[in-house]
């Protein structure tokens, strides 16, 4: 199966650091992180690749994306890193960064991670009541009939900030792909996984503060079980693609350069 991988370099050889693979979320794909991040933080002296999970972006299998499981998804970021074929730092955003902390528990070739806006442990309650007030036939279908296109359209109020131009949350909803409902079933619940002992490797906790979608205490719950920094960062669940997305970028880049120093 084709999995797409993009990928900007910078001017200088980066060698020594660690490569950047960012992980997308439910519905996305390579093309959210393309859109800033990728080449802001090539830019910034960072090789940064964006893999699209199969059924996603311009991956294969979209036919059979009702199928999928989160160790699918796990198979698309493993084959991602052989092609890069240096250790990288995982970006993880929303069920990507329940992805990416599956990969750092099982590959020591993943040098860091960073769960960015990354889905919680069990849905909100409040969470769950504002998508059935604000579009509550399409979560219906989409949760007990099977629809998937009724289950993107029911999900695509939380992803976006409403301060952006209305062609563009036109345009970025009409990239959005379909989910599995398999591998979404999988991320509520999960038990809670924490850092190996002994296990130095760096890890950064990010946080929108517009994020309606995610509580702060989540944040913070995860930052507390991995020992790690917590960067709240102005921003809607789609931190990349939000009017804001540099505070977001500038912040895991600082992080990168104590972690990883030049050199």
């Amino acid at each position: 199966m084709e999995i797409e991988l993009l990928s900007q370099f910078p001017e200088a050889d980066s060698e020594g650091r660690p490569h950047l693979l960012f992980v997308h979320g439910a519905f996305h794909g390579a093309w959210c992180w393309e859109e800033h991040y990728l080449p802001w933080f090539a830019g910034q002296g960072w090789a940064a690749h964006a893999v699209s999970l199969r059924g996603h972006g311009q991956s294969g299998g979209a036919d059979g994306i009702s199928n999928f499981t989160l160790d699918d998804y796990c198979d698309d970021i493993a084959g991602a890193m052989e092609r890069i074929g240096r250790p990288v730092v995982l970006v993880g955003h929303s069920m990507g960064g329940v992805l990416s902390e599956r990969m750092f528990h099982r590959r020591p070739d993943v040098a860091g991670l960073v769960f960015f806006a990354s889905s919680p442990l069990k849905p909100d309650g409040a969470v769950v009541m504002r998508l059935l007030r604000t579009r509550p036939l399409s979560l219906l279908r989409g949760q007990f009939g099977g629809d998937l296109h009724a289950l993107r359209r029911a999900m695509e109020p939380f992803f976006l900030s409403p301060d952006l131009p209305a062609a563009e949350l036109d345009r970025y909803h009409g990239l959005l792909s379909l989910e599995s409902p398999k591998a979404m079933a999988e991320i509520f619940p999960r038990a809670a996984a924490y850092r190996p002992d002994g296990d130095a490797r760096p890890v950064l906790v990010v946080g929108g503060e517009d994020d309606w979608s995610i509580p702060p205490a989540s944040h913070e719950a995860l930052a507390a079980r991995y020992n790690a920094p917590l960067a709240m960062c102005p921003g809607a669940h789609g931190m990349m693609l939000d009017p804001h997305w540099k505070a977001s970028a500038q912040a895991i880049l600082d992080w990168l350069g104590a972690a990883f120093p030049a050199g």
